[in-house]
């Protein structure tokens, strides 16, 4: 199994390789926009006048099917009403059962920003691994 892509801005665009295709098989895809580093001010209950600090805190989340006959998908991420840390992990899994994950990737901060420019190039190949745990890349950057 593989899955690959590039993440530029953010537009993420994967392909899945499955090790045998079954016939007419269909696959998900899975993300999920994570930040860590936050903090919540607890207004009453028993953590009343605490702070709490929570890091990979899904702030967005979503699934889409493949694009035709193909397992590929292109997704916009909504990162732009974000501040602080940033993580990117996606999933596939069949069609006919999304608890069964195939392969997972991720990308630790793939939406840093740099002093001069918008957003940093990231022509990023992801590392995968099996279902057992995600791998963190980090991205590769261009010469602009």
């Amino acid at each position: 199994m593989r899955l690959t892509g590039k993440l530029a801005d953010s537009r993420l665009e994967l392909q899945f390789t499955p090790l045998t295709t079954a016939e007419n098989q269909q696959y998900l895809l899975h993300w999920a926009l994570t930040g860590s580093d936050r903090s919540t001010e607890v207004k009453s209950g028993e953590n009343a006048h605490n702070t709490l600090h929570h890091d990979f805190v899904a702030l967005e989340f979503g699934r889409v099917m493949q694009s035709r006959d193909k397992a590929q998908w292109m997704v916009e991420i909504p990162t732009g009403k974000y501040q602080g840390p940033l993580a990117l992990s996606v999933w596939v899994t069949p069609v006919n059962n999304p608890c069964e994950v195939l392969q997972a990737a991720g990308l630790n901060n793939p939406f840093q920003r740099e002093k001069e420019q918008q957003m940093l190039p990231m022509e990023t190949i992801m590392t995968t691994a099996m279902a057992t745990g995600i791998m963190f890349a980090k991205p590769k950057q261009s010469s602009l």
